[in-house]
């Protein structure tokens, strides 16, 4: 189980759009209770709801509260809430809380899933402190561009995705557990076209496309997705009404990306093995957000407020692919 540190940050708190509707909505006979509302500041934010059985007075509380940096988020459900009894419920609350539904994820979506289960922080290595592995999975046609909408998750997917920055309840369960994973999809287009994709680089190969929070590449007729910032994982601005892909260069079966907006995390810059799917996060020692890179004939040349430094790309290149996956 994995825990979010919690923010120690000023919020102004406020509180909108209260609602009460009193109506059977089980069917028993007995007028039962929906109460909800919205509750956020200028960084994090969510609507609380809370349902209660009219006949046994049961109360059930959820809500999808969390940071606006944060592409997407996890709601855990009750085991009660599943049962048969209170399935009504369990559908109003759905109505307050989530989204459309989508049975199974968009491919930028699972991308995301994917990367969460397979990544880890690389130790004594010269160049990089992070590992995604991500192998590749091309889908025919046209890009399905992202949506905001919530799919079921359980088990270890459930698992890896929940994060807290409160007590985790007592009827957790990582084996039985269900529960709900939100995208706010909508976030991918904050760029000029706001609804589409910007075409950064191309080769006789690849199309490379950026939308404000990930990258997509094109070859033939199929695309994949091959990046989308993860607060938790990759960092990404503290609010995602700003673009999180900053500059993009294909170079040879490899990208290179840096993000912007990220300054809690030094707008890191990562590199991707195209073929394989492995991403790498340079490391930064100066944890300097202002800086930058070029791309200079076999070089990468990034620039700090104080220094510049350089490192061969077949270097780089092959010191990704020497890591154990």
């Amino acid at each position: 189980m994995k825990y979010i540190l919690t923010f120690l940050l000023p919020i102004i708190a406020f509180s909108q759009d209260y609602k009460t509707t009193n109506k059977d909505f089980n069917n028993d006979g007995y007028i039962d209770t929906l109460e909800s509302y919205y509750d956020g500041g200028s960084s994090f934010g969510g609507t609380y709801v809370t349902l209660i059985n009219g006949k046994t007075k049961d109360t059930f509380k959820l809500d999808n509260f969390g940071c606006f940096c944060d592409i997407k988020g996890t709601i855990l459900i009750p085991p009660s809430l599943i049962e048969n009894s209170n399935k009504p419920f369990l559908e109003v609350i759905k109505k307050e809380l989530l989204p459309e539904k989508w049975e199974t994820p968009e491919a930028s979506l699972q991308w995301l899933i994917t990367s969460n289960m397979n990544y880890k922080k690389l130790e004594g290595n010269t160049y990089f402190d992070l590992m995604i592995n991500t192998p590749p999975k091309w889908i025919s046609g046209e890009i399905i561009l992202p949506k905001t909408y919530y799919i079921d998750i359980k088990g270890e997917t459930l698992d890896k995705l929940f994060f807290t920055n409160s007590n985790v309840p007592e009827w957790y369960n990582p084996l039985t557990t269900t529960g709900w994973l939100t995208y706010y999809g909508h976030n991918h287009f904050r760029n000029k076209n706001e609804n589409g994709l910007l075409l950064i680089n191309e080769s006789p190969v690849y199309k490379v496309f950026k939308s404000s929070q990930g990258v997509v590449l094109k070859k033939d007729n199929s695309y994949a997705w091959f990046f989308v910032a993860d607060y938790e994982m990759t960092g990404s601005p503290e609010k995602l009404r700003r673009d999180a892909i900053g500059k993009v260069k294909l170079v040879d079966n490899y990208i290179i990306i840096q993000l912007t907006n990220s300054i809690d995390f030094s707008n890191p810059i990562f590199i991707i093995d195209i073929e394989k799917g492995v991403t790498v996060r340079l490391k930064d020692k100066d944890q300097d957000y202002n800086k930058s890179y070029e791309i200079d004939k076999d070089k990468i040349i990034i620039k700090t407020t104080f220094k510049t430094k350089s490192y061969v790309l077949k270097d780089l290149f092959k010191a990704l692919d020497k890591i154990e996956l």
